[in-house]
């Protein structure tokens, strides 16, 4: 079962998304703090969804491609990158189908996108993708779910505020697995 597929399905993930989007300039330092990398470094966001952090990336000299699974989320990614007159390459894929070679300085998957396929060997062919993107000591930046957080702060359901009113969240938590269900 491909769960994240409508989990982050309009109008839910967009809305959840847009509210994270005034975070993006923080975590943008965060990741330039702990990359390190040169201006004009090639930079994959594995699963860029709105784009957030690829056209912050982008705005500060990065060369960005962003992909995602997501038609809708790339359209607006594209909407928002042009409104910010920054260039970037979105490309519709699912991260178990790219297939770049030795073209990155740096992949970037952020907001917990690893993980989310029940068969392992769907995560390591992901894995050994993003090693196949990245150049010689290329760096490999995961955001994952902290699971002791979770297990502390744990709710089955809550609601969000978004532009359009309120959105209830329904989560499902393996613990044995630490995948967040939505």
């Amino acid at each position: 079962m491909e769960w994240w597929k409508s989990f982050f399905d309009e109008p839910y993930g967009e809305a959840i998304l847009e509210s994270f989007e005034e975070r993006a300039s923080g975590e943008v330092d965060f990741i330039e703090d702990v990359l390190s990398l040169p201006k004009n470094a090639k930079i994959l966001d594995l699963c860029c969804g709105l784009g957030r952090h690829s056209i912050e990336l982008a705005k500060r000299g990065y060369e960005v491609t962003g992909v995602d699974v997501t038609s809708q989320y790339l359209e607006t990614a594209r909407t928002k990158a042009k409104e910010k007159g920054v260039e970037i390459d979105f490309i519709e894929s699912d991260m178990r189908n790219i297939s770049f070679y030795e073209e990155f300085d740096a992949v970037i998957n952020m907001f917990t996108s690893f993980g989310f396929f029940e068969e392992e060997n769907y995560n390591l062919k992901v894995l050994q993708n993003v090693s196949n993107a990245l150049k010689p000591k290329g760096k490999f930046l995961i955001d994952v779910i902290n699971r002791d957080w979770i297990i502390k702060n744990y709710k089955e359901r809550d609601w969000r505020e978004s532009g359009e009113g309120l959105v209830l969240e329904v989560r499902k938590f393996d613990l044995a697995r630490s995948i967040n269900y939505g």
